[in-house]
């Protein structure tokens, strides 16, 4: 068997592996020869492997036999380029021992080992919290400790295979750790700030309640003292005590505003539905402002083109929408100008109540400003118009309750267009009803 060895060596038949010498090979062959054990493979010049397979007879001869494993031999080769050339972190492991026998260069880089290393780890080895969860069924995510204690999230896709004779499990990783702490950043960040609102509406809640009851005794006192319980007053008291009154009474609409604004925010706003007829609720909100606007020479045109005005919703939260809207539209125009007041039923279906005037406008940077709790376009002291920033952010939140929309437009120094609009759900007909017209 030697001689035929050599014969074969020598006519160049097998492929010395790189670094070995002829005769360590010729004797290694020998000896697994005389003590078969399991297989070897050996490639041959022309590109061949064949695998031999040793085995004693009874007799004390011997068995060769060969078998051509070439292409199973490139497909291995194929899988081991791909495996370790692969940008993907990878690595093989041992379902039953679960221990690590296979991983590319990423893998170990990843986990922060040399490759003699992490071939000798198991995966309880690196386990912190394993099968956390996953993005699908078939990604799984896992949190592994690297070699300098570095805690990393990883999702892994596993795949079972059969690689060299043995069931192996072919796992890629993909580290998601930048991923998940950005994830647990957003939670905490929307948390606090929901935590921030919570307590901000609380306090406001509370705050609004607490100046309530003293201002209701101030306006109770004010009214009698008005009307002569205390005795008679002099013209200039009674001018004092109406200041303090009207003062009242719009500390206390500020309030209210206020109240009902962390009511809508902590979601503890309810609406009390009825059918609601805007004409009446226009007229109504129209005689809240009348003093105001007839001092100021603004005239209230009003044009109800709608056959359908009746809407379904709370009668006083529709009130409180126009009168919001009305009164804006008084504070902010220019003297002696008009303002529009219109219900119309467009073609798409729903109700438009507009309120235009002719007033101060706004920049449409301006806009976002005005629609947000508490802010306002001119935030100084010396600022022209009252007011706390609630109105209208109020009224937006009042129209939302109701499924509408509030759209504003507006152009500085030529006026404003504010446009609520109700869904069809939310209008009941009205048979045999006509335009409504009127100038105030």
């Amino acid at each position: 068997y030697e001689d035929i060895l050599r014969a074969c060596v020598e006519a160049q038949l097998f492929v010395i592996p790189d670094g070995m010498a002829v005769e360590d090979w010729i004797r290694n062959r020998l000896d697994y020869h005389r003590l078969p054990a399991g297989h070897e493979d050996i490639r041959l010049s022309d590109g061949r492997w064949i695998r031999l397979e040793d085995r004693g007879t009874r007799d004390g001869g011997s068995v060769c036999v060969r078998i051509d494993v070439t292409a199973s031999k490139r497909r291995e080769a194929s899988f081991k380029l791909l495996f370790e050339g692969n940008p993907v972190p990878m690595w093989l492991h041992d379902p039953r021992s679960r221990r690590i026998v296979e991983a590319n260069a990423n893998a170990t880089s990843l986990y922060g080992y040399d490759r003699e290393s992490f071939l000798a780890m198991s995966l309880s080895d690196i386990e912190i919290e394993p099968a956390l969860g996953g993005t699908s069924e078939s990604v799984t995510a896992h949190r592994h400790r690297r070699a300098d204690g570095a805690v990393i999230d990883v999702e892994i896709v596993q795949s079972h295979m059969v690689f060299e004779d043995r069931e192996l499990v072919l796992c890629g990783l993909l580290d998601v750790t930048a991923r998940t702490e950005a994830e647990a950043s957003l939670r905490f960040a929307r948390d606090s700030a929901e935590e921030a609102s919570r307590m901000k509406s609380q306090f406001l809640a509370n705050m609004s309640h607490e100046l309530r009851t003293p201002l209701n005794a101030i306006l109770g006192f004010s009214q009698l003292l008005t009307e002569g319980i205390a005795g008679p007053l002099t013209p200039n008291a009674r001018d004092y005590v109406g200041y303090i009154d009207s003062s009242g009474q719009h500390l206390l609409s500020i309030i209210e505003d206020v109240l009902d604004l962390s009511r809508f925010e902590a979601g503890h706003l309810k609406l009390h539905e009825d059918e609601v007829d805007l004409a009446d609720t226009i007229a109504s909100a129209i005689d809240l402002v009348r003093g105001s606007a007839v001092e100021r020479g603004i005239a209230i045109d009003l044009d109800i083109a709608a056959e359908t005005c009746c809407v379904r919703g709370d009668p006083i939260r529709l009130k409180q929408i126009v009168a919001n809207l009305i009164s804006n539209a008084v504070k902010f125009s220019h003297r002696d100008t008009s303002i529009s007041i219109g219900v119309v039923a467009p073609p798409r279906g729903g109700l438009d109540l507009s309120v235009v005037d002719h007033g101060i406008g706004m920049a449409t940077t301006d806009l976002a400003i005005a629609i947000e709790p508490f802010m306002q376009v001119e935030g100084g002291l010396n600022r022209r118009f009252e007011g706390c920033g609630v109105g209208l952010p109020l009224t937006k939140s009042l129209v939302h309750l109701h499924d509408g929309t509030l759209a504003i437009d507006s152009v500085p120094n030529k006026g404003t267009t504010v446009r609520v609009t109700f869904p069809p759900s939310r209008v009941v007909a009205r048979q045999n009803a006509g335009p409504i017209g009127a100038s105030f």
